[in-house]
């Protein structure tokens, strides 16, 4: 961001305050239920950091603003189903005007985008929608995820195949109060890490990320689970329930390189998640070794994330 606009950008946060852990319990009764983890408490909490995430409730809505990689200021909405909006976009629409802002929500899904065009229209103002593919989530059905049908996704059940073979007492285990794993997970993170460069980590420290997340693990909502050989932990996710019918996956780590442990995890995973219709693998980032990946894997469908800009 430029320079001009750095007091412009602190004199706006004064508008806003940072989330804390005793803040989980207020954002789910504001309906913090959406088919895109980058909207879970959970998220917003362990990134903090990295995004500068901060927070304001107006009337029957909560206010998250981001300052993103790209340098820019944009909102992210939190609200339950069939919330009048209008009273957060007109308010934060004066707050930025004051700072000759522009304002823009982000993580927006297709089905409210009317919402923020209804809000907008009572204030004589119109909106600009627009989307990047790369944003767009991958979505599963959870049965075809656990099988990787298709002749595309052969190699992957051999890999699947030989991992069994060659590690026959490979174990998941999940984590609760009684099993704690996040001592196991973060000697999972530090191998990853030797062998990773941490410029690769488009949105900065994944280890911190997850260590703030925990914070805020609830049973009822996330699972973390840590595969074993031999009492060795080799590799751990973590994802969360979202919505109505979705998990979201979110950290991922294998300790090392190992035949097909990728593929026997994200189907452990499934398997904790039975009753689940979606798995959302989340974004590609345009990265293309990821989005590859992430298409063989055969999504049932991907979900765009809009951009709504007040003009």
């Amino acid at each position: 961001m430029k320079t001009y606009d750095k007091s412009k950008t602190n004199n706006l946060y004064k508008h806003f305050k940072i989330p804390n852990i005793s803040d989980v319990k207020q954002f789910r009764l504001f309906g913090n239920n959406t088919e895109f983890g980058d909207r879970s408490f959970s998220l917003i909490y362990a990134w903090q950091e990295s995004f500068m995430y901060v927070y304001r409730v107006i009337e029957n809505t909560i206010a998250v603003l981001e300052y993103g990689i790209d340098k820019k200021l944009s909102v992210i909405l939190l609200h339950k189903e069939n919330t009048d909006i209008f009273p957060a976009v007109f308010k934060l629409y004066k707050i930025f005007s004051d700072f000759e802002l522009i304002l823009k929500f982000e993580y927006v899904s297709e089905k409210n985008i009317f919402a923020y065009e209804t809000a907008a229209k009572k204030f004589n103002k119109k909106i600009k929608v627009f989307f990047n593919s790369n944003d767009s989530d991958y979505f599963y059905e959870t049965t075809d995820f656990l099988v990787l049908k298709g002749k595309c996704n052969k190699k992957k059940r051999g890999d699947i195949n030989y991992l069994i073979r060659n590690y026959p007492d490979i174990e998941i285990v999940s984590h609760s109060k009684k099993n704690n794993l996040i001592k196991a997970s973060i000697s999972i993170f530090d191998k990853w890490c030797n062998i990773h460069n941490c410029k690769n980590c488009f949105y900065g420290c994944e280890k911190k990320a997850f260590l703030r997340f925990m914070e805020v693990f609830d049973e009822r909502y996330n699972k973390l689970c840590v595969s074993y050989y031999k009492e060795t932990p080799l590799s751990f996710a973590l994802s969360e329930y979202i919505g109505n019918d979705t998990v979201c996956y979110y950290f991922q780590k294998n300790a090392e390189r190992i035949r097909g442990l990728t593929y026997w995890l994200n189907a452990e995973m499934a398997k904790e998640h039975i009753n689940i219709k979606y798995i959302n693998l989340g974004e590609d980032m345009g990265i293309d070794g990821i989005k590859k990946d992430k298409e063989s894997l055969r999504p049932s469908f991907l979900k765009p994330k809009y951009f709504v800009e007040i003009l």
